[in-house]
């Protein structure tokens, strides 16, 4: 080692002394004033005394010129370890960073140290040319980085989540969960942190004041981050309130993520003879598992609730016991989530009152793009009345050919209260008999000329030409064997830029999640640390029946719609591109998806992605229009208004319950019995209740899964998405639904702004006017037409089911 110099042994002399005579060492870690200052290491400067503070106040972190980039790791240490909650950044005149440019730095170290030395440092910034201006740089940057931190965040713990539904492995599913769990509780106390909020209140404050000059984007990340702080309990004062507040909000995830683990973990059905099964497909009842290879009888047959067994079912089994059962058994499963459900509701309640809000609905109303409760209620309210007459018909028609079908001599014993009641179990089988007689459409051949891989090809295709896209398969390492990738561009017109990654698990497997939908992994954002977009990476999950060697996979015309829906979400999620990915709001979410279930009722999109599955790999060609594709278009409207009304149903039920309208207390709300007469009253369809008793029959409530996830107080989103889609079909896709130039200008100036601003400026500024309920309704007349500028008045429509 080599000797001790003069400097070093001042300094350790000095130190000793130092040490020896301190009197603070019960100082605590964190700064006492919770700040921390970034200033220059210019040796003139003494930030103790230019700035009045003692040892123990403040963190000071030194570097040349006090660039806010080289200290980010000593502030994210302060800021989230060691608990400081303001940074000042403090340039000062006169600084040396002044005096020469980078340039010189760089030959000077090239002359000093050498090439190697040199080429080290080419990319480091040696220079600020305005002091001023670069201040409001860095402290801009700084506020920008939460931003950012959160998106970069989102795209680790998004994968989390995904896991723990989809995974074959159990173990790995339960550890996603329970890492769920920690984040959710972390995610709970970091969104009520009063130090963060206030500062974000400041900001706020300030951009109210006109103090802040924001483009757009940054207003509008500003407002919703506002908002959120706000509605999740930051402002309330440290004490017992808060502490409840929070303890509360904890035991509501508990109970939110022991329901939905239920609700992802079902693999259940039911059994049934094959007699029992008379006028299903074989095909289905090929796919089915038979008895004996479970310890059954071998002519017993086990139908899931999973894929398309249990609708094929509903449309095909002649018996209307055996539907009857189907559907009893179908929705009272879940009974442990009647009593989850009922602690939800309350514990929503009551954290809304804390934070003084009237109910929950009115809470979450906040972040929707529509106004207000009253205002949903009111939409909500009107469908219904003017979906009544029309329901009515339909059910009138329907039932007529249910008499007519039991008076021919159908399986089932025939007694006058079965010819005059439409059940729930009735619907779909009379309907679908309904197309064929009247429409000479027989939709139960309808999967033959839809087999998956071609189906997904056809609309992959279509969205290539109408969106100008490029989707490229890729190698893919996923959580399953099942699951492969695309990688998604623009198309050549638009210069085949890069636009991000599409995952599709489409097929059924024991622990997944069920339930139809799209997933964002990774947002899209630019991050401004790294200087470059950070692309999205979205997943398409579905719960097909997988192929077998014998049997492809055929998709029901339900199905097809649905995937033509959750890819409508990827796509409006790969194509937008904005600064932040803030969430869309859930009554948005859902338009662009819905407007796009309308091409797969046109007659030429039909044939694009329909082959005969006997064919495929041919150059032979029998498609669904060589028979059927008019008869599809021309019976669009049939069930149009029944399936409104379950939505309506729901979405009045949903909105009850998270205001506790008509009750004193939400606790008691008898949620089994609401959500059966609600359904039985507007619906108008038997079988939620007991004929005779008027006791409930099922527990649906149970297994509706959208308000134990986002869609609390929010399920409106899908009647009103419908209204609303359909506007936009009309006054923009319907003369052409392939028109590329209108998909170019939709894609550019509805579907690629995201929720980078207000929805409702985004909807408006697209369609010229406020959205109208006209073109909807004129569709169930079978008479559909463009708006003007503005909304034509309403008018009375007729049912095409009669």
């Amino acid at each position: 080692m080599s000797a001790e110099t003069p400097v070093q042994k001042n300094l350790v002399e000095a130190n000793g002394a130092y040490a020896s005579n301190f009197p603070h060492g019960d100082l605590a870690l964190p700064p006492a004033k919770k700040y921390l200052i970034l200033t220059c290491m210019d040796a003139r400067i003494d930030p103790a005394a230019a700035l009045g503070i003692s040892l123990g106040d403040a963190h000071v972190v030194r570097n040349a010129g006090a660039s806010a980039r080289e200290a980010l790791r000593s502030i994210v240490i302060s800021q989230q370890l060691l608990g400081t909650r303001e940074v000042f950044v403090i340039k000062h005149t006169d600084c040396g960073m002044l005096t020469f440019t980078g340039d010189v730095a760089r030959g000077i170290v090239g002359t000093n140290l050498g090439a190697e030395a040199a080429a080290e440092v080419a990319g480091l910034d040696f220079e600020f040319p305005h002091l001023e201006d670069e201040v409001k740089k860095d402290v801009e940057w700084l506020r920008g980085r939460k931003a950012d931190d959160d998106l970069t965040s989102r795209s680790r713990t998004s994968i989390l989540h995904l896991i723990g539904t989809v995974h074959a492995d159990q173990a790995l599913r339960d550890a996603s969960l329970e890492a769920d769990k920690l984040l959710s509780a972390a995610g709970t106390e970091s969104i009520a942190r009063r130090d963060i909020a206030a500062l974000v209140r400041a900001v706020y404050e300030r951009y109210e004041r006109g103090e802040e000059d924001l483009d757009p984007e940054d207003a509008h990340l500003l407002e919703q981050t506002y908002g959120a702080y706000r509605r999740n309990g930051s402002a309330l004062e440290e004490g017992p309130e808060r502490d409840r507040f929070l303890a509360l909000k904890r035991e509501l995830q508990d109970v939110l993520n022991a329901a939905r683990k239920t609700l992802n973990e079902a693999d259940d059905g039911v059994w049934f003879t094959r007699a029992e099964l008379e006028g299903v497909p074989d095909r289905n009842i090929a796919k089915y598992k038979r008895g004996d290879e479970d310890g059954g009888g071998s002519e017993t047959y086990r139908v899931t609730f999973r894929g398309g067994d249990y609708p094929a079912l509903m449309q095909n089994a002649v018996r209307a016991a055996t539907r009857k059962r189907a559907y009893l058994a179908r929705n009272n499963r879940f009974p442990e989530n009647v009593e989850r459900l009922r602690r939800v509701v309350k514990l929503r309640d009551t954290l809304a009152k804390i934070l003084c809000y009237e109910n929950h609905a009115s809470l979450k109303m906040e972040s929707r793009m529509s106004e207000s409760v009253d205002e949903v209620v009111r939409f909500l309210e009107d469908l219904r009345v003017r979906l009544t007459p029309l329901g009515k018909e339909e059910i009138a028609a329907v039932l007529r050919l249910k008499r007519a079908h039991l008076e021919e001599g159908a399986a089932d014993a025939v007694d006058e209260e079965e010819l005059g009641t439409l059940y729930e179990w009735d619907w779909a089988f009379y309907v679908r008999m309904y197309d064929r007689e009247k429409f000479a459409l027989d939709m139960s051949r309808f999967p033959e000329y839809f087999e998956v891989w071609h189906t997904l090809a056809g609309m992959l295709s279509i969205f290539e030409r109408l969106f100008k896209l490029s989707f490229r398969r890729a190698e893919c390492d996923g959580w399953h064997e099942d699951v492969i990738l695309y990688t998604v561009w623009d198309g050549d017109e638009l210069g085949a830029g890069f636009l991000g990654y599409l995952y599709l698990d489409i097929f059924n497997r024991k622990g997944k999640l069920s339930q139809a939908r799209h997933v964002s992994i990774v947002p899209g954002f630019i991050d401004e640390g790294r200087g470059k977009r950070q692309y999205r990476a979205s997943a398409l999950i579905l719960s097909l029946s997988k192929p077998t060697v014998e049997t492809p996979t055929l998709l029901l015309h339900g199905e097809v719609k649905t995937m033509f829906h959750e890819l409508g979400h990827a796509i409006h999620y790969l194509v937008s591109k904005t600064k932040y990915a803030l969430g869309f709001s859930r009554d948005f979410v859902e338009i662009p998806s819905i407007m796009l279930e309308n091409w797969i009722w046109d007659p030429n999109v039909l044939v694009q992605v329909s082959k005969h599955y006997s064919l495929l790999g041919e150059d032979t060609a029998r498609h669904w229009k060589a028979e059927q594709d008019k008869a599809v278009a021309g019976g669009v409207p049939v069930n149009g208004t029944q399936h409104m009304l379950g939505l309506v149903h729901q979405a009045l039920f949903d909105l009850t319950i998270h205001t506790g309208k008509g009750y004193g207390d939400v606790a008691d709300i008898d949620l089994t019995r609401l959500y059966s007469e609600m359904g039985r009253d507007i619906t108008m369809l038997a079988g939620l209740l007991d004929g005779r008793t008027g006791e409930p029959t099922t527990i649906k409530e149970a297994g509706f899964g959208h308000i134990f996830r986002a869609y609390d107080a929010g399920y409106f989103a899908y009647a009103m998405a419908r209204t609303i889609a359909m506007d936009l079909f009309v006054t923009f896709f319907a003369k052409d639904p392939m028109d590329a130039e209108v998909g170019a200008r939709y894609r550019r100036d509805f579907l690629q702004r995201g929720a980078g601003r207000p929805e409702a400026e985004i909807l408006r500024g697209f369609l010229g006017r406020k959205p109208s309920t006209v073109p909807f309704f004129e569709f169930l007349a079978g008479a559909p037409k463009p708006l003007d500028a503005e909304p034509q008045a309403q008018t009375e429509p007729r049912s095409r089911l009669a």
